[in-house]
């Protein structure tokens, strides 16, 4: 059943040296943009700043953008594919969450992950993506 699903978001040009540079620096820019937030949620903008919660949730997908960055630069790009689109639908979901719910400026990074997600998932993210920011 996993070889179902893991088939699912395969696609031709999961080999192609162009679309692995391209997986390889989005991953690279998400990277430095998580990197870039992660002291703004630690509280060094003063106290209002601090949420553990998105400290722990932008942690994690540091680390995992990392394996997948990783496993990117040795040419299989089925990590990148399904880690970065979730990994950044469930980072936001948790900082908005925690913090001001929808009116948080934190959710008007969805977009940016709906443009992310169709680059790396292509036809696939209508279906797998979208429903995930509706809700």
């Amino acid at each position: 059943m996993i070889t179902r699903i893991i088939n699912l978001f395969r696609s031709e040009d999961d080999n192609d040296p162009s679309f692995i540079r391209l997986v390889r620096n989005i991953l690279i820019f998400v990277l430095v943009t998580n990197l870039g937030i992660l002291p703004l949620v630690t509280g060094i903008t003063g106290e209002a700043g601090r949420n553990i919660t998105a400290f722990v949730a932008i942690s994690l997908l540091i680390i995992l953008d990392g394996i997948s960055l990783v496993y990117a630069i040795r040419g299989n790009v089925l990590p990148a594919k399904l880690v970065v689109p979730f990994g950044l639908v469930i980072a936001i979901a948790i900082i908005s969450s925690t913090s001001n719910g929808v009116l948080d400026t934190s959710f008007f990074a969805m977009p940016v992950v709906l443009v992310i997600s169709a680059t790396l998932l292509g036809r696939r993210s209508l279906w797998a993506v979208t429903p995930l920011v509706i809700l």
